[in-house]
C-alpha cells in the first residue's frame, strides 16, 4: 500500500478534514499537518480520544484498506473474538 503523499497529508485531504480542522483550531492548513507530523502517536490519540466516531467516514477510503485487509486476514486465519 502506498501513501498519496503521507500519513498525515492523506489525512488530512480525505473526509474526515472538517474534523482534524475542528480538532487542531485556530490553525491553519499547513500548521495542522506540519503538527500532525510532530508527536504523530500522541497527537493521533489524544484525536482519537475527541473524534474517533468519524473514523466510519474512511470505511471507503483508500487509507483503510491496509487496516481492513489486516481485519480480513485475522478473521480469516484465527477467527473473531
Amino acid at each position: 500500500f502506498l501513501a498519496k503523499i503521507d500519513l498525515e497529508e492523506d489525512l488530512f485531504r480525505s473526509c474526515i478534514k472538517t474534523y482534524l480542522e475542528d480538532f487542531y483550531f485556530p490553525y491553519l492548513d499547513d500548521e495542522i499537518v506540519k503538527d500532525m507530523k510532530k508527536r504523530k502517536a500522541s497527537h493521533m490519540y489524544e484525536f482519537l480520544k475527541e473524534k474517533k466516531s468519524c473514523l466510519v467516514k474512511l470505511a471507503d477510503d483508500d487509507l483503510a484498506l491496509p487496516l481492513l485487509k489486516a481485519k480480513n486476514y485475522i478473521e480469516t486465519n484465527y477467527g473473531t473474538y
